[in-house]
């Protein structure tokens, strides 16, 4: 009798422990299932939020450039084009909403390397920020894209490069071309980029340049002032010219160009999508957009 009994505790308890294990094994599948399925969710949510990054970028791009094409450039009341209400052309970031930041420069406020022939010029803006020495970079940069082989004081012609094609003895194609460029000491390309430009220009803009080009025109004071004005966006054409004793002449303009470069940051929640453009802008000319370059 007791030998029964035993038994059947025993059973029992066996009995219990298969529930208790088929228990756990359920209860471990039922967590799998709801990470897998919370993963998936996570998963579909920012794919959903590329997608929706991805159309508010077309949308963006497409906004910027019908209001370039239609609008003067400069910051003014567009009750249908919010972005005219709030645009700058010296690189300042803004935004329309809370999932587009935009910044747009003025390539005619930058150094201007296309075809480059002032050797002071070059070295000077190339001072202004930081290059450690600015001669032999402005040398290099006027010998890589002249045809001749002279060698001009501190740059570099075919000789003084151990690879064949070296200078290309052609304006620059693109920016990382730079920095094959024989006096490139202590930067990179990318560092220099944001105040260079490899595109024509058609002018000077010394009102839309970067405040560490604004030194290589104006005293510090006045630096400092035509800051603070901009940012307030009470610098108009002609308090610039009287403010610095600047004048408009064939070479000088004070009003925005269509000769742009531009960053467009889009964010849906935890997806950032950024896009540099340049490209030039000509409402009235038979091609009324040239796109140079395009960076995703």
């Amino acid at each position: 009798m007791n030998r029964d009994v035993h038994y059947i505790h025993r059973q029992r308890g066996m009995a219990l422990f298969q529930v208790l294990l088929l228990t756990a094994v359920i209860a471990v599948l039922a967590i799998q299932f709801t990470q897998t399925a919370k993963n998936q969710v996570s998963i579909a949510s920012t794919l959903g939020n590329r997608v929706q990054a991805g159309v508010d970028m077309r949308t963006a791009e497409s906004q910027l450039l019908f209001a370039l094409l239609t609008e003067q450039r400069y910051q003014h009341n567009a009750e249908s084009l919010p972005i005219v209400n709030q645009w700058n052309f010296y690189g300042k970031p803004f935004s329309v909403n809370e999932k587009v930041e935009y910044v747009i420069q003025d390539q005619n406020g930058l150094i201007g390397l296309f075809r480059a022939k002032d050797t002071s010029l070059l070295a000077s803006g190339f001072g202004a920020i930081g290059v450690q020495q600015p001669q032999t970079l402005a040398a290099g940069i006027i010998d890589w894209q002249d045809a001749d082989s002279n060698i001009n004081l501190g740059g570099a012609e075919q000789g003084q490069y151990a690879s064949p094609g070296k200078p290309s003895n052609f304006p620059f194609q693109t920016y990382q071309e730079i920095a094959h460029v024989n006096g490139l000491f202590g930067k990179n390309w990318y560092d220099i980029r944001p105040f260079v430009s490899i595109r024509p220009q058609t002018y000077i803009n010394p009102k839309l340049a970067p405040k560490e080009l604004l030194a290589l025109h104006l005293p510090a004071e006045q630096v400092a002032k035509v800051v603070e004005l901009r940012e307030n966006n009470q610098l108009t054409d002609s308090f610039f010219s009287s403010l610095t004793g600047l004048s408009i002449d064939e070479g000088v303009f004070f009003s925005a160009s269509g000769l742009l470069r531009v960053s467009i940051k889009v964010k849906v929640d935890d997806v950032v999508f950024t896009n540099e453009l340049e490209f030039k802008v000509q409402p009235y000319d038979r091609h009324p957009f040239i796109e140079y370059e395009k960076t995703i």
